[in-house]
C-alpha cells in the first residue's frame, strides 16, 4: 500500500490584485471525501473490469467521520475553503445556525450571497466568511451526499473559544435528493460568478 501526503494548496492573489471581501482573522481548509472499506486494489479491478465503483461506505471531513475541531472566537470573521475531493459524489455543506456568504468559487470571487447550505459537486472548491455571533456554544459542520441512497453524513465541530456546551442534535436540514434545488442553486451562483467579472477592479 502507498502512502503519500494529504492536504491542500491554496493559491492567493498577488498583494496587488484586489481582493473584494473583508480578511477574515483566520483560515480553515475543509477536504470533503467518500471512502470505501475496500482497499484500493480491490476498487481498482471494479473499474478495470468495466463496473462503475459502489457507494462509498463514509464521508469524511479532513480524513474523520466526525472527530474533527475547529477552534474561533467569539465576534470574528474567519474563512472557510471547502472543497469536494470526493471520487463519486456530489456534497452538501452547512454550519449549524451560521450563515454561508459565497465569496469565491472555482478561483474566481462571486457577488458575495448569503447560503443556509451549498452544493459543491465532485472537483470543485468554495470558499465561505462566516461571522461567529452566534452564542458560545459548540455548533456542527456537516457535509452530506446528494442524490444517494443512503445519505452519508460527515460532522466536524466549530467550537467557540470558552464553549462549555457541546453541539446538540438535531443537525441542521440539508437537501438529499432535489435535483431542482440543485440545479437552480448552481444556476444562480453561475449568474453571480458573470456579475463579479464584469464588475471593474476597484
Amino acid at each position: 500500500m502507498h502512502v503519500g501526503g494529504f492536504g491542500a494548496i491554496n493559491i492567493r492573489a498577488r498583494a496587488v490584485i484586489f481582493v473584494p471581501y473583508l480578511k477574515p482573522v483566520e483560515e480553515f481548509t475543509l477536504l470533503i471525501s467518500d471512502w470505501w472499506k475496500s482497499d484500493q486494489r480491490t476498487l481498482q479491478q471494479t473499474l478495470d473490469s468495466g463496473n462503475t465503483l459502489p457507494m462509498a461506505d463514509a464521508l469524511l471531513i479532513n480524513g474523520h467521520v466526525q472527530s474533527t475541531s475547529f477552534t474561533t472566537q467569539n465576534g470574528q470573521r474567519y474563512m472557510f475553503r471547502v472543497s469536494n475531493v470526493a471520487l463519486t459524489t456530489s456534497i452538501n455543506f452547512r454550519i449549524q445556525n451560521h450563515t454561508l456568504t459565497l465569496v469565491e468559487t472555482e478561483g474566481s470571487h462571486t457577488l458575495q450571497e448569503s447560503y443556509e447550505s451549498l452544493d459543491i459537486h465532485v472537483g470543485q472548491s468554495s470558499s465561505f466568511l462566516v461571522n461567529l455571533n452566534a452564542p458560545v456554544e459548540d455548533y456542527f459542520i456537516v457535509a452530506s451526499t446528494r442524490f444517494t441512497k443512503p445519505v452519508l453524513t460527515a460532522i466536524a465541530t466549530l467550537h467557540y473559544d470558552g464553549s462549555t456546551t457541546k453541539a446538540s442534535l438535531p443537525l441542521p436540514w440539508g437537501p438529499t435528493y432535489e435535483i431542482h434545488w440543485s440545479m437552480k442553486q448552481a444556476k444562480y451562483v453561475i449568474q453571480r460568478i458573470q456579475c463579479s467579472l464584469e464588475i471593474p477592479n476597484r
